[in-house]
């Protein structure tokens, strides 16, 4: 069974409340203009708790740089080559409405869902080209290449009001990523499906 969060826990504890008091009390809303709260209102949330939960998310191999080369007889051994950057990520999240959950609150739950550290929201991956260095022990034709680990989902979350008193609910979409990894294939092999080999094999 599923945790709940804190806000979640807190709502259905005043549900709780509110049904054993019925019709004693009725909750009061939030005073305007003072700021202040009626000592009848229901708190049914800490003030400016925010939470996120994910529903879907998917950690597929991104390849962000690959360029192939031909390696002659005699040039194997420590091999080092450029290669091009032909795709980039970058770690940002998405909002279905006006109401936001704070970006660390869901990069946080995007960690947590995952199992691995990502990327803070506004890093992107290398936008230039970069040199891998690989040990080769025959000739052939080759591609070097660098990716990563994208995360992405889809989430839920709330957002309670400065009083307690209210909650937004609101959702969207975030990406991010991890786990930079480079090398080198040889286009006479095959590789599994969905490695960053595979998608580097791909472009033989």
């Amino acid at each position: 069974m599923a945790t709940k969060t804190r806000l979640q826990r807190v709502i259905v504890f005043a549900a709780m409340v509110a049904a054993t008091v019925g019709g004693l009390a009725a909750p009061a809303a939030a005073a305007t203009g003072g700021g202040t709260v009626s000592p009848d209102a229901v708190l049914i949330c800490d003030p400016n708790y925010q939470y996120a939960n994910f529903t879907s998310h998917s950690t597929p191999w991104y390849l962000t740089h690959a360029t192939g080369y031909t390696i002659p007889s005699g040039g194997t051994g420590s091999v080092s080559k450029t290669v091009s950057k032909i795709g980039s990520v970058t770690a940002a999240v998405s909002y279905s409405s006006s109401a936001k959950v704070s970006a660390d609150v869901v990069f946080g739950s995007l960690e947590g869902t995952v199992g691995v550290s990502i990327e803070a929201s506004g890093t992107i991956t290398v936008q230039t080209s970069e040199t891998v260095t690989v040990n080769l022990n025959s000739s052939g034709r080759y591609v070097f290449f660098d990716g990563v680990h994208k995360a992405s989902g889809n989430w839920s979350g709330g957002i309670c009001n400065g009083s307690g008193t209210a909650v937004t609910y609101t959702n969207g979409s975030a990406v991010s990523w991890s786990i930079t990894w480079d090398g080198a294939v040889n286009c006479a092999s095959s590789y599994p499906s969905g490695s960053l080999e595979a998608l580097a094999r791909a472009r033989c």
